[in-house]
C-alpha cells in the first residue's frame, strides 16, 4: 500500500532487513576468503614440493661430480674407475682385479 507521495506506508515492515543483508554478505566474503587462503596454501605446498624435487635431484649430481676424484686404487692390486653410463649416472665404482689367496690348506680352486 503506497501513500499519496509515493512512499511506503509507516505501519508496512520492509521484506528484507539492511542489516542482515550486511551480515549476511561479510559471512559470504569471509568464507569465499577461507576458501581461496586455503586453496593458495595448497597451491604453495605443491610448488615447494616440484620444486623441492630436482632441486634436490641437481645437488646429487653436484656431489656425484665433485666426490669423482677421490682416489680409486690400492697397493695390492690393480684398480680402475668404471666409467659412467646412463644406467649408473649418478654413482661410480671402483673395479680392482681379485687377488689370489693362499689358503693353509693347500686347496687348488680351478680357474674360472
Amino acid at each position: 500500500r503506497r501513500r499519496q507521495g509515493g512512499g511506503l506506508d509507516d505501519n508496512l515492515m520492509p521484506m528484507w532487513d539492511t542489516q542482515n543483508d550486511e551480515d549476511a554478505e561479510q559471512r559470504r566474503q569471509n568464507t569465499i576468503r577461507r576458501e581461496i587462503e586455503s586453496v593458495q596454501r595448497s597451491n604453495f605446498f605443491h610448488l615447494f614440493l616440484l620444486c623441492l624435487v630436482p632441486t634436490t635431484l641437481l645437488l646429487v649430481v653436484v656431489a656425484s661430480i665433485l666426490g669423482e676424484g677421490d682416489d680409486c686404487g690400492s697397493l695390492t692390486t690393480n684398480c680402475s674407475r668404471e666409467p659412467r653410463k646412463f644406467m649408473n649416472a649418478f654413482t661410480s665404482r671402483c673395479i680392482c682385479d681379485s687377488i689370489p689367496v693362499q689358503s693353509k690348506w693347500n686347496v687348488n680352486f680351478p680357474d674360472p
